[in-house]
């Protein structure tokens, strides 16, 4: 609950953020963890709302339950292929994720919810147990995803955004042929 701390960096060699380390530390900046950071415990950075972290180091092997809870300004792309498990709303109501890249071929263990505002999960086309307990099926896509798709000329609806299959194009009349870019 230390509202006004602003601290941008963790010292190297830490390896674990305990339970509630800065739970509800709203002005909490951090935008990198350090190297050697294998697990982040229960609530841990619980309400930071100004954490922007975008990326956890590949030493990541376990996030506990309501780690991230409410950090709606969290940008991660993706989870190591370390991590064995996620807990119990880890990423609940991180509006700021707009998709998550496994990379691990086996799904790692997951909580209820633990993806709850997360719209898109990618995972591996060969991936195995992404369809088990508490994996929301409806949000998993297996295989590459798409990572951009622009066009010549025309608009293109609705806004480009991963996992989305079906786009509209819209061209002036005098218009013969549209190239479309992945």
């Amino acid at each position: 609950g230390c509202t006004m701390l602003k601290l941008a960096a963790l010292p190297d060699g830490v390896t674990s953020i305990g339970s509630h380390a800065f739970y509800d530390c709203v002005n909490l900046a951090l935008t990198e963890l350090s190297e050697s950071i294998t697990s982040i415990g229960m609530a841990a950075f619980w309400e930071c709302k100004n954490l922007t972290l975008m990326e956890f180091p590949e030493s990541i092997t376990f996030i506990d339950r309501s780690a991230f809870w409410n950090c709606e300004n969290l940008a991660l792309t993706d989870i190591p292929g370390k991590v064995a498990s996620i807990g119990e709303n880890a990423f609940s109501g991180c509006t700021g994720i707009k998709s998550l890249t496994f990379f691990r071929t086996s799904a790692p263990a997951v909580g209820v919810k633990a993806f709850k505002d997360t719209p898109v999960l990618f995972v591996p086309y060969n991936g195995t147990g992404y369809d088990g307990a508490n994996w929301p099926t409806e949000k998993v896509v297996y295989g590459a995803a798409l990572s951009d798709l622009s066009i010549h000329e025309g608009t293109l609806a609705p806004t480009f955004f991963p996992g989305t299959y079906v786009y509209n194009v819209s061209v002036a009349e005098d218009v013969e042929n549209v190239t479309l870019t992945p």
